[in-house]
């Protein structure tokens, strides 16, 4: 729980840094519907992770200790609620290791079979 409340403080930079930062021109000869899809599934990561992070965050029933430090308080006490929280949240983390997985066969296929230094241009 101290690693994602950390990974809830960064996900809002990373946000802002993914709408100040310059895209990468498109790589070339790609069709339309494959620039399309990318951005969707790229998208789709983002809204996924908010998920994970805060269905995380709000199904901890009764607060939790980070990294031994202090206390933090979390909104609801164990419950029903809590629990509907944890299917969302197993839910999320199921779906963002699916789509962290198409990402990766994605980047393979560039790389390797397309040969396009797809690699390069995620830096």
């Amino acid at each position: 729980m101290s690693i994602a409340t950390v990974l809830i403080v960064l996900f809002p930079l990373r946000v802002v840094w993914k709408f100040v930062r310059v895209e990468p021109r498109a790589l070339p000869g790609t069709p339309g519907w494959q620039r399309t899809l990318a951005t969707g599934i790229h998208n789709l990561i983002y809204v996924t992770i908010f998920a994970v992070l805060a269905s995380g965050f709000l199904m901890v029933p009764n607060g939790y200790s980070f990294f031994g430090l202090i206390e933090i308080h979390t909104p609801f006490p164990k419950g029903a609620l809590t629990d509907e929280l944890f299917t969302v949240h197993r839910a999320s983390c199921a779906l963002l290791a699916g789509l962290v997985a198409l990402h990766v066969l994605a980047v393979i296929k560039h790389q390797l079979i397309a040969r396009n230094d797809v690699l390069r241009r995620m830096l």
